[in-house]
């Protein structure tokens, strides 16, 4: 294609971004680089990037898990096939407003082990392309750290403590690694344990819940 034709396809590119309006997000400028398109979304911060030769990028980034969800590049060569890049990009962005991350906290005596079981939960998670969030810390600290959490998972060696933390923490899930479970490392039978009580806790106290992933 022409250079000069090219760069004015560029040109109207940015400027029909720019007039593409939506509750879901803002787009604005970079403060400091005219040539990035910022898109701000709930769980996300997206990026389209003007470099030389005409080439644009296409960004998406998870807010959650730093993940990135969507990256391309091209030359400018035909103003349709741009938009329809970017109308994919939006979609990936409206996934990521749809699918809020599961916040779970493990605990233990001193966090050792739970740390090592988080560890590996997060590892299958993110394979799963599950959006759950793992976190450990010892008994001594449960309490403050629970509150920035969804789910509380207490370790067998600590379960005696369940009823008394439900009760500290009225509004949070506290619940009991199956000793099974956890002596195995099982991080698939740990995911259907949560999902199940997730969905039976919804059900006795009929309120809504964060949606899973299938």
């Amino acid at each position: 294609m022409d250079e000069f034709l090219s760069e004015l396809y560029v040109e109207y590119f940015k400027k029909w971004i720019l007039l593409q309006t939506s509750k879901d997000y803002k787009l604005y400028f970079n403060d400091n680089d005219s040539n990035i398109i910022l898109i701000e979304a709930e769980n996300s911060l997206s990026r389209v990037t003007f470099n030389r030769f005409n080439i644009i990028e296409l960004c998406v980034m998870n807010n959650n898990d730093n993940k990135l969800e969507f990256y391309i590049h091209f030359q400018m060569q035909n103003l349709g096939h741009a938009k329809r890049l970017f109308e994919e990009m939006i979609e990936c962005i409206y996934n990521t407003i749809k699918q809020p991350v599961l916040k779970i906290l493990l605990s233990c005596s001193s966090g050792l082990t739970t740390s090592y079981f988080a560890e590996k939960l997060s590892q299958t998670a993110e394979l799963l392309e599950l959006n759950y969030q793992f976190q450990a810390v010892g008994w001594e600290k449960v309490l403050a750290a629970a509150l920035d959490f969804d789910v509380l998972l207490l370790a067998p060696q600590i379960s005696y403590q369940c009823a008394r933390i439900q009760k500290i923490l009225p509004n949070k899930l506290v619940l009991k690694i199956p000793t099974l479970i956890f002596a195995s490392y099982d991080c698939l039978k740990l995911f259907e344990f949560i999902k199940e009580s997730l969905l039976l806790d919804k059900v006795n106290n009929n309120k809504t819940i964060i949606k899973l992933s299938p």
